[in-house]
């Protein structure tokens, strides 16, 4: 995951990898969102991350 594309550098900016996950669902067209389970709970560090994207 990751909140945004680029830094304030405009340099791009990593996914930080939050293990495996299975299947949910998909809805939608460009963008397309889909819904993953984590098999394990998120790192504490990224949850505020995290909640900001499921807001909207």
């Amino acid at each position: 995951m990751r909140e945004k594309n680029n830094d304030e550098f405009n340099n791009t900016i990593a996914y930080v990898f939050l293990g495996l996950a299975d299947y949910i669902e998909h809805y939608g067209v460009k963008p397309m969102s889909v819904n993953w389970a984590l098999r394990e709970s998120a790192p504490h560090y990224i949850w505020r991350e995290m909640a900001k994207m499921a807001v909207g």
